[in-house]
């Protein structure tokens, strides 16, 4: 961001004071000492370096923050240069990170030793270093020391932030009162309390760096697992908020689907029952015709006529298939007690002669002790007729179909179809269910059929309650079990969509 004229004069200004007078003070008062004063130095320097890191405030509202009590401590104990040298440091690596901005470091680096340097080079000029109690001189130069570290560190503040506002830092600087006064009261109490403990005992300053080392290093460590913590966080909103737009979507589109699906049935039923209509006199003229209602016809006429009445007739019958998918639910069922056998019987009665024409040996096994089902006769019929129906088409010449019935142990009977005919792949199980699927859908296809029987009997047996499913090994061939409850379940499903 590219900062006002007026402010970087100002920040430029800060900075070369802050120079002047570090030098100054690395002039007048070289530093020395042994490491003893050395560890003093890097001690407060730590101390100086964590509370800045962390920007503690002693209250909120407020920027006065605890590094300020080393810093006056420093001033109180240290020659100018020392004093300096520990302020520099511990702005300089507390504020070190990687998102610095080199300017607004550089303005907070020298705006602390502006402050710091002065009060020293004051506090020098009324008592010797390290203070201590000694007369009005040295109760003089703390006071002024005080004042001056306090009003310059505040204004110098507010002063960038007073261009940054066109406004008077002086009126900032009131407008922060009296709060900010009785804060910095007690960060200086705190600073001169370090000074008195620590001049007479400089091993007591262990008893403040360790303490405030280990406070920090812990406050470290929380910070980063809150920090992560926050992340974490964060992250489990933008998922939340985004599997929220999701299932928002998935409702729209359920409901779009819905609508189609609506749309699609009952254009089914239209165009159904539209078919239906002109079939009707069609297949009943055919017939007429073939009956010889309408005068005798020739061999060739006859052969066209028996076209005619095939076909629509077979028109017919998918017509109505389609008819029964859409309309056919609970409500529909004539429900009375159907014995099993009889059943069986009936419809190996049916099929026999057609699985005898093409060789196929068509047998019937039902236990003894299978109970009777509640259920309509005739739609159960039509299921077994329709799994019978393509056993024998997909069987070879010589092969053998098994109709089978047990009753389980949950009161339900399963019917089984077995065959030893081309077999169903295993990707395809799945799909045999849909309507008009075929496991060969290609035009050239050997076997016939609109791929309407499995859909049919799937609806039938699940608005009795039951369940259908196969098992096959290509080349082997397939079994379809049905189970069916003796009794109704009052939960079955009314009706069922198919794909």
């Amino acid at each position: 961001m590219q900062l006002p004229r007026r402010i970087v004069v100002y920040i430029t200004l800060v900075i070369t004071a802050g120079a002047v007078i570090a030098g100054y003070c690395f002039w007048r008062y070289p530093i020395g000492g042994d490491w003893s004063d050395w560890l003093l130095i890097g001690a407060f320097a730590a101390m100086t370096l964590l509370t800045d890191r962390y920007r503690l405030q002693i209250a909120p509202r407020t920027n006065i923050h605890l590094d300020t009590i080393p810093l006056f401590a420093a001033v109180l104990i240290f020659d100018p240069a020392e004093a300096v040298l520990i302020a520099a440091v511990g702005r300089f690596f507390g504020r070190l990170g990687p998102r610095i901005v080199p300017l607004e470091h550089g303005f907070n680096l020298m705006q602390t030793v502006v402050y710091v340097g002065a009060g020293a080079l004051l506090l020098n000029a009324f008592a010797p270093t390290p203070w201590m109690p000694g007369g009005l001189a040295s109760w003089l130069g703390l006071l002024v020391t005080v004042l001056v570290m306090y009003s310059l560190n505040a204004l110098l503040v507010m002063g960038i932030v007073a261009l940054h506002a066109r406004t008077s830092p002086i009126a900032l600087w009131r407008a922060s009162q009296p709060l900010e006064t009785i804060v910095q009261g007690v960060i200086y109490c705190l600073g001169l309390l370090t000074a008195l403990v620590v001049v007479p005992h400089n091993w007591a300053v262990l008893l403040i760096a360790l303490p405030t080392i280990a406070v920090f290093i812990t406050l470290d460590r929380t910070l980063k697992m809150e920090a992560q913590q926050r992340k974490l966080s964060e992250e489990n909103a933008a998922q939340a908020a985004d599997l929220r737009k999701q299932a928002t979507a998935l409702r729209e589109a359920y409901a779009v689907l819905e609508d189609a699906l609506d749309a699609k049935n009952q254009m089914l039923q239209n165009v159904s029952h539209e078919l239906r209509t002109p079939l009707v006199p069609i297949t009943g003229f055919a017939e007429a015709l073939r009956e010889g209602l309408c005068g005798d016809l020739t061999a060739e006429q006859l052969t066209a006529v028996d076209h005619i009445f095939r076909h629509a007739t077979h028109m017919a019958q998918m017509v109505n298939d389609l008819l029964a998918l859409q309309t056919l639910d609970r409500q529909h069922l004539q429900l009375a007690e159907v014995k099993v056998a009889d059943l069986l019987q009936d419809c190996i009665t049916t099929f026999s002669r057609r699985a005898a024409s093409v060789g196929i040996e068509l047998r019937s096994e039902c236990a003894a002790d299978v109970p009777p089902l509640r259920g309509d006769a005739m739609r159960l019929e039509e299921v077994i007729s329709n799994l019978l129906d393509n056993a024998i088409k997909f069987s070879p010449y010589g092969g053998e179909i098994v109709l089978k019935a047990v009753g389980l142990d949950d009161k339900s009977v399963q019917i089984s179809v077995s065959d030893q005919g081309i077999g169903i792949p295993a990707e395809e199980l799945p799909k045999i269910y849909r309507r008009f699927y075929q496991v060969d859908g290609s035009s050239t296809r050997k076997f016939g059929g609109q791929g309407m029987g499995l859909a049919i009997a799937k609806r039938i047996v699940e608005i009795h309650g039951g369940k259908i499913t196969a098992t096959s090994q290509v080349g082997k061939g397939s079994t379809f079990y049905v189970v069916l409850p003796t009794e109704l379940v009052a939960d079955a499903p009314a009706a069922v969509s198919f794909d």
